[in-house]
């Protein structure tokens, strides 16, 4: 048996909004202590916060407040933001030699010797790709390779001939300031082949975005929504192969992506 009494009112700017009923328990059976309330409020939280761990971090999701009696009404939104990034050392997609493939996935090193010698191919070696996310802070992603030789054709007198040494790209995001950065590095890149005409020593210190026969890009980084993209080399021959080399990107959630310039 319970019994309640009238408790002190509420007011919210002047407004009294009801009264507040206090429950007392009349018996000793019906009454806990505090001590353990106490314990059952923290039993609580702690599973609560063990449910609440997504990848290290905890989320929390506040109730959004509608409305209050008297007519009053208010909206609170918590936002979070996610920063997220990925990379992968090497792509390629040669539907000649059967070949449309990732390699160097957040994992190091990966060698690959793919096709033949009178239709394309593709040896690499060392092949790196790592990345972090996180929630409401930062994130970033690296990848790298050691060596790579494209060729596309007979090994003789290919139509494309790229070569390249010890490429990498890095790319990194933020929440709190709001940002992203890119950053390439090579060794050396050569361009050659009939599709090309004479043998290219690309400027590895170029800016980025610069194309080589309009198929072969060195330094290509690019906005999509907030990720920033950066490949060191991005081999495309439309309807014949696609290779991209040292993949990053990262970006965070309402967060402008800035592209080199």
């Amino acid at each position: 048996m319970t019994g309640s009494s009238l408790g002190p009112s509420i007011f919210l700017g002047g407004e009294r909004l009801g009264v507040v009923h206090v429950v007392r328990p009349e018996t000793a059976e019906d009454a806990v202590s505090e001590e353990q309330m106490g314990t059952s409020e923290d039993t609580g939280r702690r599973d609560f916060l063990k449910k609440s761990l997504v990848a290290g971090a905890v989320v929390w999701s506040a109730p959004v407040v509608t409305s209050l009696p008297g007519g009053r009404a208010w909206a609170q939104t918590y936002h979070q933001c996610a920063c997220n990034a990925d990379a992968f050392g090497l792509f390629v997609n040669i539907p000649l030699i059967g070949v449309n493939n990732y390699y160097g996935v957040d994992t190091c090193p990966v060698d690959v010797n793919l096709g033949n010698a009178t239709q394309a191919k593709v040896r690499a070696t060392a092949i790196c790709g790592a990345d972090f996310s996180t929630v409401n802070g930062g994130c970033s992603a690296e990848a790298s390779l050691a060596t790579l030789l494209v060729n596309l054709g007979p090994a003789a007198t290919p139509t494309l001939r790229v070569a390249t040494g010890i490429l990498l790209t890095t790319a990194s995001a933020a929440c709190n300031p709001c940002g992203t950065t890119g950053g390439f590095s090579a060794a050396f890149v050569t361009v050659s082949g009939s599709l090309i005409g004479s043998t290219i020593h690309v400027p590895v210190t170029t800016a980025c975005n610069l194309t080589v026969g309009g198929i072969v890009t060195v330094n290509e980084q690019f906005c999509n929504g907030d990720s920033l993209n950066v490949n060191a080399v991005h081999i495309n021959v439309p309807g014949v192969a696609e290779v991209i080399v040292a993949h990053s990107a990262a970006g965070a959630t309402g967060c402008a992506c800035t592209p080199c310039s």
